[in-house]
């Protein structure tokens, strides 16, 4: 979903309730049938301010769900996103981990863990070109920025996590 009242891609192009029943019938497909039971599921929006009401009509259920995401381009990175936090958090009253799934600018990880929008991850959404990835729109991105952010304290990385062998 989107705000501007659509879906970008094709399996959103007849609405909500289409949507959802797609959704749903590829998770009981999936889980059900090919019993392929290791899936994470993660439902995404653009959950832009004022919208919100038109995308909870998408949400295809908290049985079909386990990561809640949102969509977030804004150039203003130094303050938490708290407002979209905390309207993925409403839609699953809080019983979902919340993620940035798509970001254009990456966000402070100290300015959302302190403003308590703890998001699991953040995905920078690139464009491409002929030359391949291109974060120049992105005008925040730099390579110092992206070192702090490894660094950060509230960041783990692979380096961070116990071996799972």
């Amino acid at each position: 979903y989107n705000k501007n009242g659509g879906a970008w891609f094709w399996w959103g192009r007849y609405g909500a309730s289409y949507c959802k029943q797609l959704y749903q019938l590829l998770y009981k497909t999936f889980t059900d049938t090919y019993h392929l039971n290791n899936i994470i599921w993660v439902w995404t929006i653009d959950a832009a301010e004022g919208y919100e009401h038109e995308a909870l009509d998408w949400y295809p259920g908290d049985e079909y769900v386990d990561i809640v995401g949102v969509d977030v381009y804004t150039d203003n990175i130094a303050t938490p996103w708290k407002s979209q936090f905390d309207f993925m958090n409403s839609i699953t009253g809080g019983k979902k981990l919340t993620t940035v799934s798509e970001c254009g600018n990456m966000p402070d990880p100290t300015a959302q863990f302190t403003g308590n929008a703890n998001y699991l991850w953040f995905m920078v959404w690139p464009t491409t070109n002929d030359k391949g990835v291109d974060i120049s729109g992105y005008p925040k991105n730099t390579a110092n920025y992206w070192k702090q952010i490894v660094g950060n304290k509230y960041i783990l990385n692979r380096e961070d996590m116990p071996s799972l062998k």
